[in-house]
């Protein structure tokens, strides 16, 4: 049974560029920006030169780990042209895809994988729990403090007039005392779930050359 090598993943690089394909090729791990989905195309990207500036290539000579977990993947490896390290992360949108890219992966290299249990505690501070229990603690403490009026969005940046926005609306609905339960209970719920996250740490798969 063919195993496929091309996987549907969502990734932003440091550079803003937005990738939704991945491809395992026998010399290269290839992002795409734009959906291909056509292996012949990805083997033989020379023929196609309207997709060049769809693809970012990564030798896999020049990848020296390659981590997932749960469907978070991430390649360090040593750009030799510019002289730097490079990081390339994405995710993949079917959990099922995980063992998929394993098995052509392990067959297009000698690399093998291993797998482990997350560190604990690595794991748990970085779930979205604690960004759930910092910022209810951020919010709950202005609310507190009375300091309800500050303008968010004042720095004319989107995400703080949404914020804003949205913390009015909160008040408005709700009040102040209400807004504060909202907060308590939050952050209640993301200290729940950071507990569970503690008790049940992912797998880790790992891949380095063999």
């Amino acid at each position: 049974m063919h195993t496929k090598s091309i996987f549907n993943i969502s990734s932003n690089d440091k550079r803003g560029r937005k990738c939704v394909e991945l491809s395992v090729t026998s010399d290269y791990i290839i992002f795409s920006k734009e959906k291909i989905d056509d292996e012949d195309v990805y083997r033989h990207a020379y023929k196609h030169p309207e997709i060049w500036n769809q693809l970012i290539k990564i030798k896999i000579k020049d990848i020296r780990k390659i981590s997932i977990v749960e469907n978070k993947l991430e390649f360090k490896g040593w750009n030799y042209v510019e002289d730097r390290m490079f990081i390339y992360t994405g995710e993949f949108e079917k959990t099922k895809d995980i063992s998929q890219f394993s098995e052509v992966f392990s067959q297009s290299t000698s690399w093998k994988p291993t797998t482990s249990q997350e560190n604990k505690w690595i794991g748990m501070l970085q779930s979205g729990g604690a960004w759930a229990v910092v910022s209810g603690s951020i919010m709950g403490g202005l609310l507190i403090s009375g300091h309800t009026d500050l303008d968010l969005g004042s720095s004319g940046r989107a995400k703080k007039r949404i914020v804003g926005k949205l913390v009015e609306l909160i008040i408005h609905f709700v009040g102040i005392n209400g807004s504060i339960v909202l907060c308590i209970v939050s952050i209640l719920l993301a200290l729940y779930f950071m507990y569970r996250k503690f008790q049940n740490p992912s797998d880790k798969i790992v891949f380095t050359p063999s």
